[in-house]
């Protein structure tokens, strides 16, 4: 009989995803992931179906929030740390066909499920931009 986890186990792992949110992609959605690219006829390269530019974007990410987080928690920073805990956030080149709004879609759920009481704000051009792009991905992302 397997035994649930503790609410302590829960809590750090839930922690550990806040700055590791590549494991999160890659324990929530991986599977679901590798088998829409290989539906797609699309060559798989890493562990979680991602492009490397989408997991060097979440390790990249990570990063920052680690040094956010020991930066509100007066801990020591690293000289890496302090790098990250100036920034404001992180910037993604633009193109079409690059997997932004896939990225975009992930790092939301990711924000909303390891920060309790999060909100995302969305911006676009266009309200139809939102709809039909950014809101239509996360859409995907989550099965419906």
């Amino acid at each position: 009989m397997s035994r649930s986890p503790s609410a302590n186990q829960i809590a750090k792992q839930i922690r550990k995803w806040q700055t590791d949110p590549l494991s999160w992609v890659k324990f929530y959605y991986g599977d679901r992931i590798i088998a829409a690219q290989k539906e797609r006829g699309v060559e798989v390269l890493t562990e979680t179906g991602l492009s490397r530019q989408q997991e060097t974007a979440f390790v990249e990410w990570g990063k920052l929030i680690r040094a956010k987080i020991l930066q509100s928690e007066r801990k020591p920073l690293s000289d890496e740390d302090k790098e990250y805990a100036g920034k404001i956030g992180l910037s993604i080149q633009s193109g079409n066909g690059t997997g932004k709004d896939m990225y975009l879609s992930l790092l939301i759920w990711h924000f909303l499920s390891v920060f309790a009481w999060s909100k995302v704000i969305a911006t676009a051009n266009t309200g139809q931009q939102l709809r039909n792009v950014l809101w239509s991905e996360l859409a995907i992302v989550t099965g419906k």
